[in-house]
């Protein structure tokens, strides 16, 4: 009693590990996983070792490209997470000016062992493959179009550099590909030929640059002026032998009596976001939202969804929402399901629509109608209830993670034995971990005396 006494003193009063005055602090907390690899990559960027980074004390010895690769390849899947959060505090160009060909290479085999997507080109591109990476700019430049400008810069940043090495690796470039389609259209990575697709967009970037490089220098040898690569765009525990701790996750206890919003706290160490119309936090691409929903139960779909086998074969590459929440909200409308304001607004913007009227007008694939037979045959009257989605939770979603926090006293046994409230765990199609929580949230108990906003 008294450590854990001690632990919740030490969280109330930690530092924002961000601060400048976190090198002054007893204890320092982060917000999430993704927060805390991204401070530590931003100090590996700027060389500069603080008393809680001591674990990885022996990465400040090497290079910030292969310190960063090194830390990150054991939390790989929170790679989107920590390039967003860098991004926010304008480091990403940083990052992706420090990253080498190899670390580049490393980070893409970390990325595919993490995810199991088909990452790398092979030993030699395929003849499709390898037309289709001289056929893009001209037969499908509405693909290049839908490039954003931070990877274009990347790409003629490295037709300045290397103009005359054609054949130079493109792995920094094939990684800044992998990260925007990830945040974008994650079901297009899970395709068998996903590593073809990415080194055929690489390619016919890299001509496209050297072309306007050759056009904007002629008989130069330097380049156009472009700004630097990597446009702003839009995660253990230390062991310690003195009094100061590092904390993760970051939030302090609450007051007593505080209700759910309270004890769960707002998003940190960033300031809270503007609330959308419905109420659902707003943030740039990748970045982290929250919201309560009333229709909780639509997330245990996930886990019909997971045992689908047309899932196995996603959507042609040309699709650019990210269809994972388009199959959810369809098959959850086949069954019955309602989504209130701030789930469907949360929906809409996952798949990067603009509005949640735009769920309506997704035209149903040819699964649907076996999947919601093979569905409601698997898990029976579970998925057929009309108490299933009605279910007030707390979301916490990011690039990488979703995160589910129900209450302990909406647990359903139906629903248990069914199997759809396991954690669906990591989605490829998705491009999200999926996991759900009962009963407590970054480590304070939900009671279903607790009152607060949208039912709880």
């Amino acid at each position: 009693a008294e450590t854990l006494a001690a632990a919740r003193s030490l969280a109330h009063r930690a530092a924002n590990g961000w601060d400048p005055d976190a090198d002054q602090a007893d204890a320092v907390r982060f917000a999430s996983r993704a927060e805390l690899f991204a401070c530590l990559a931003r100090d590996l960027l700027q060389g500069r070792m603080r008393w809680f980074w001591r674990a990885w004390r022996g990465a400040f010895e090497q290079r910030p490209g292969r310190a960063i690769v090194q830390t990150l390849a054991a939390e790989a899947r929170l790679w989107p997470d920590v390039v967003a959060h860098l991004a926010a505090r304008g480091q990403a160009r940083t990052l992706w000016s420090r990253l080498s060909a190899d670390d580049a290479g490393q980070l893409l085999t970390a990325l595919a062992q993490a995810t199991g997507w088909t990452l790398g080109p092979g030993v030699a591109l395929h003849a499709e493959a390898a037309s289709m990476a001289v056929a893009v700019p001209a037969q499908a430049s509405g693909s290049l179009t839908a490039v954003p400008g931070w990877i274009r810069d990347l790409a003629r940043n490295m037709a300045r550099n290397m103009a005359q090495a054609a054949e130079a690796d493109d792995a920094p470039l094939r990684l800044a590909i992998v990260t925007w389609r990830w945040t974008q259209a994650p079901q297009q990575l899970a395709q068998a030929d996903a590593g073809a697709q990415v080194a055929g967009l690489a390619r016919a970037l890299r001509q496209l640059a050297r072309d306007e490089h050759i056009q904007a220098t002629p008989g130069q040898g330097k380049a156009a002026t472009e700004s630097p690569p990597g446009a702003d765009f839009a995660p253990s525990v230390a062991p310690c032998s003195s009094s100061r701790v590092s904390i993760c996750p970051s939030q302090p206890p609450p007051p007593a009596g505080a209700g759910l919003e309270a004890a769960i706290g707002p998003p940190r160490p960033s300031p809270s976001p503007p609330l959308g119309r419905s109420g659902v936090e707003t943030r740039p691409t990748a970045a982290e939202t929250r919201f309560i929903t009333s229709q909780g139960g639509w997330f245990y779909l996930l886990n019909a969804l997971a045992r689908l086998p047309r899932l196995t074969d996603p959507p042609p590459a040309s699709a650019e929402q990210a269809a994972g929440w388009i199959w959810l909200y369809q098959l959850g409308t086949a069954l019955g399901g309602q989504a209130d304001p701030n789930l469907a607004r949360f929906l809409a913007h996952a798949a990067g629509l603009a509005d949640p009227a735009d769920l309506h007008g997704q035209l149903p694939g040819a699964w649907l109608e076996p999947g919601l037979h093979l569905t409601r045959a698997r898990f029976g009257q579970a998925v057929c209830q009309p108490g299933l989605f009605p279910r007030p939770a707390r979301v916490r979603a990011s690039a990488s993670h979703v995160e589910v926090h129900f209450r302990l006293a909406d647990a359903d046994l139906a629903v248990r034995r069914a199997g759809l409230d396991v954690d669906p765990g990591w989605l490829p199609w998705l491009g999200r971990v999926v996991r759900f929580h009962y009963g407590e949230t970054n480590g304070h108990l939900l009671r279903p005396d607790q009152t607060g906003s949208h039912g709880f």
